[in-house]
């Protein structure tokens, strides 16, 4: 969202929170950069989820996380999606699933369906391994070991030509437009429903961490 901002969007987000300091800081970034924030719910049955890494001499020793996984009902979801009702319709609708507990099957349909009478396209980061939960949606942008999963575990090397029929068997199964599959430095694989498909490569740099 704040890179989305950055670059001149207008960012609404709808999401929960909990009534902890984190959910204060997160809420306080937002306002800071301009993002939306009045379809985010806060309540004292959800915990802001809260990441911490130690890093030593620029290199990452680990990272903590604090969370407590949990459902929201669609009914909740349903309410604070509505929040964004007053505004005119976005130009796009990304989902970033996380598994947390927000978007569960039913709410990833409903905002699909919503998309698609809006006629706008809904980009989805996955993380169900079954591809089918997104049916519907525009674009679908797995990593390799997610693609591996929705894929039923054994998937070719990137570079046979047999990892785009699967990928493209994946995309007719889900009925959706499109997988952008993200290679790390190998870059990214476009692959259309029909058409095509587009590698588009990456200039690896040599990083630390």
């Amino acid at each position: 969202a704040n890179g989305l901002a950055a670059l001149g969007a207008q960012v609404s987000l709808c999401g929960a929170l909990g009534m902890d300091p984190a959910g204060d800081t997160l809420i306080a970034a937002c306002q800071s950069s301009g993002i939306d924030t009045r379809a985010v719910g806060r309540s004292e049955k959800w915990t802001t989820a809260r990441k911490l890494r130690a890093v030593a001499q620029h290199q990452q020793l680990l990272r903590l996380d604090w969370e407590r996984q949990g459902t929201v009902s669609t009914e909740e979801v349903e309410s604070l999606v509505q929040h964004l009702a007053a505004e005119a319709p976005p130009q796009v609708i990304i989902l970033s699933d996380y598994g947390k507990g927000f978007l569960g099957p039913e709410t990833v349909q409903a905002l699909i369906s919503t998309g698609r009478q809006f006629g706008v396209p809904v980009l989805v980061d996955p993380k169900s391994p079954d591809l089918s939960v997104y049916r519907g949606a525009s674009v679908v942008t797995p990593n390799r070991r997610e693609l591996a999963a929705m894929a039923g575990g054994s998937v070719p090397a990137v570079d046979d030509p047999g990892y785009v029929d699967l990928a493209r068997a994946q995309v007719a199964q889900a009925g959706i437009d499109a997988l952008v599959i993200t290679l790390g430095e190998h870059g990214v694989l476009v692959v259309p429903e029909h058409g095509e498909a587009c590698p588009i490569r990456s200039t690896s740099q040599e990083v630390y961490d």
